[in-house]
C-alpha cells in the first residue's frame, strides 16, 4: 500500500490502482475478506479512485469497508467516519450534493461524539463537506462550517499560528 500511495502522490494513478489491487489480492489470499485490516486498503484504493473521478468504484469500495467496520466495531465507531467520507466524496463528485451532505454530517457527528467538537481530526471531514456545500450553492452553510475549521485551528495551534493560513486557501 505504501507503493500505491507513492504512485498516487506522484499523480501516477493507474500504476497506483494496480498496486492497490495487488495489495487487496494479497490480503485476501492470506486473510478473510472480512478481516478489519482490509478496510484500510479498501479506503486507500477508494481514495485513489476519487483522484481520477472513478466515483462508482470508490463508492463501492467505501461501502464494502463500511459494512466490515460496522460489523466489527459498531455503527458509531470512529472508523465508520473514514468509510462514510469516501462514500460522501464519491456522491459529491457525482453531483449528488444532498446525499453527500447527509453522509458528511453523519460522519462528523460520529467524530464529534467520540473526540469532541474541537478535535483537529474533524478537519478531513469538514473540508470536503465545505466544498460540497459550495458546489451545492449553499454558501452560508459552507461559511458556517468554514468558521468551525478556523475555530478548531485556533483552539489547536493558537490565534497567531501560521497554521491558520491553510484554511484561508480553500
Amino acid at each position: 500500500s505504501h507503493i500505491a500511495k507513492n504512485y498516487d502522490n506522484l499523480g501516477q494513478h493507474k500504476e497506483a490502482q494496480i498496486y492497490w489491487q495487488k495489495t487487496l489480492d494479497a490480503f485476501s489470499d492470506n486473510y478473510s475478506d472480512h478481516a478489519p485490516k482490509i478496510t484500510d486498503y479498501q479506503i486507500g484504493f477508494a481514495e485513489s479512485y476519487l483522484l481520477v473521478n472513478e466515483n462508482l468504484q470508490a463508492e463501492a469500495l467505501g461501502r464494502d469497508a463500511l459494512e466490515i467496520i460496522e460489523q466489527t466495531y459498531g455503527e458509531t465507531h470512529y472508523f465508520v467516519a473514514d468509510a462514510l467520507d469516501v462514500i460522501a466524496k464519491a456522491k459529491s463528485q457525482n453531483g449528488d450534493y444532498e446525499a453527500a451532505d447527509k453522509i458528511f454530517r453523519n460522519s462528523l457527528q460520529i467524530l464529534e461524539n467520540v473526540h469532541g467538537k474541537n478535535y483537529p481530526g474533524l478537519l478531513p471531514t469538514i473540508y470536503p463537506m465545505v466544498s460540497n456545500l459550495i458546489r451545492a450553492g449553499r454558501t452560508r452553510e459552507a461559511a458556517k462550517n468554514f468558521e468551525k475549521v478556523l475555530n478548531i485551528r485556533i483552539n489547536t495551534y493558537g490565534e497567531h499560528s501560521v497554521y491558520l493560513i491553510e484554511p484561508l486557501t480553500i
